[in-house]
């Protein structure tokens, strides 16, 4: 899960991640990643310039910020994401009939209680489709989003799974692993790199510059199909 947490007051957005990391840490989660913004301006940048449709699947959203109110700003994501799932949590319980203006998720008066928190983690993930990707490394199984997966490189006669924060070693050839992964995002660029078109950040005349700043030359066999696929998704995700 990538999540945001968007509060004016530090000790605040501090507090909420320590209690996330805690969950993770309960449920032996591997995928959580937070990023905290100050203000919803900040939130609301970081979101237009995001290279990939779902730059974040959770969003804590404070209802009373410094120089905007939360419900504008989640009435701005909502204009342009209709995918992202707001959580308000706010000491102004008396607004939880305008939050659900933009489709709010839950809402959490503070100080935030824990027990309630986790329950409502523990429903958003079982309500997620079924489409993780599971892989196995050193006999320990990841299930990933495949959103986050960058990129996946042939290594020998298995795989790295590249993401942000990390690589996947995999005991699977790129032929096999193709297979795992949705056709509409995923597309064998090269006979040694299958890449994410959400994670393109541009694209050269015959190499492609991920998210990551990584350089992927695009095979001259496998040229036409990736041009093709990339206008699909362009087509669809944009």
């Amino acid at each position: 899960m990538r999540i945001a947490i968007c509060d004016d007051e530090r000790f605040f957005r501090e507090k909420l991640l320590s209690l996330l990391v805690k969950y993770q840490k309960e449920k032996q989660l591997t995928d959580i990643v937070c990023d905290q913004f100050s203000s919803g301006e900040e939130l609301i940048t970081e979101l237009e310039k995001a290279t990939y449709t779902f730059p974040y699947d959770i969003v804590f959203m404070d209802y009373e910020l410094t120089t905007s109110d939360g419900l504008t700003i989640c009435h701005k994501i909502r204009d342009t994401n209709k995918n992202i799932t707001i959580i308000f949590i706010t000491s102004y319980p008396e607004i939880v009939l305008e939050s659900f203006e933009v489709g709010t998720y839950r809402f959490f008066p503070k100080p935030l209680n824990e027990a309630g928190l986790f329950k409502a983690l523990d429903t958003y993930r079982k309500e997620q489709p079924a489409n993780k990707i599971q892989i196995r490394e050193r006999c320990i199984t990841y299930y990933l989003n495949p959103w986050d997966i960058i990129y996946v490189e042939s290594f020998r006669n298995s795989c790295n799974v590249v993401l942000s924060n990390r690589i996947y070693t995999c005991n699977t050839a790129l032929s096999a692993f193709i297979k795992l992964l949705p056709e509409d995002i995923f597309c064998r660029v090269h006979k040694s790199y299958i890449v994410n078109f959400s994670h393109i950040l541009c694209k050269g005349k015959n190499t492609l510059t991920m998210s990551d700043h990584s350089k992927i030359n695009i095979g001259r066999a496998y040229s036409d199909l990736f041009s093709n696929r990339h206008i699909t998704y362009i087509k669809h995700y944009r």
